[in-house]
């Protein structure tokens, strides 16, 4: 067994229509040793994400969104285009830089209760051996302040 340090930080900021989140993961790149001639290292990571909210009618609303991450070997990019109808259905389209398409649909069926589902395709190398996946999902809001919001947040 060994310990270390590890030190992170992030920050988000958020409206009714609008957030940004940044994200830093073992800034301090601690080493630990795993075996006894051997030694390993957290390596620093970084997140990004971006999205709003546009009020197209009553009963759209459209919901861009991206998210970035980088770490030491690999850089992944996501574009999300997502509308909601009538507060109650969504559906989207996200796309990812290592060749993925997503396809997804949520409903609200309480204020705080949704399901949904999720078709994930891939374009890249391992296609001829896997035809897609997909996902169920169920969510929960749990509200332990804010009970009382006066207009309606996308996020």
């Amino acid at each position: 067994n060994t310990y270390t340090a590890n030190f992170n930080f992030a920050s988000y900021f958020y409206t009714n229509t609008l957030y940004v989140g940044i994200q830093f993961d073992n800034i301090n790149q601690s080493e630990f040793s795993t075996v006894p001639d051997g030694k390993s290292r957290n390596y620093l990571n970084f997140n990004a994400v971006i999205g709003k909210a546009f009020v197209l009618s009553k009963n759209v609303v459209f919901k861009p969104s991206a998210l970035g991450r980088v770490t030491k070997s690999a850089f992944l990019a996501e574009l999300n285009l997502s509308f909601l109808f009538k507060e109650v259905f969504w559906a989207g389209i996200s796309v990812r830089s290592n060749s993925e398409l997503s396809l997804i649909l949520e409903v609200n069926i309480a204020r705080r209760f949704r399901i949904g589902y999720s078709y994930d395709y891939g374009f890249g190398a391992l296609n001829s051996f896997n035809s897609g996946s997909h996902e169920l999902f169920l969510g929960y809001d749990i509200r332990i302040n804010n009970r009382n919001m006066a207009s309606p947040r996308y996020f």
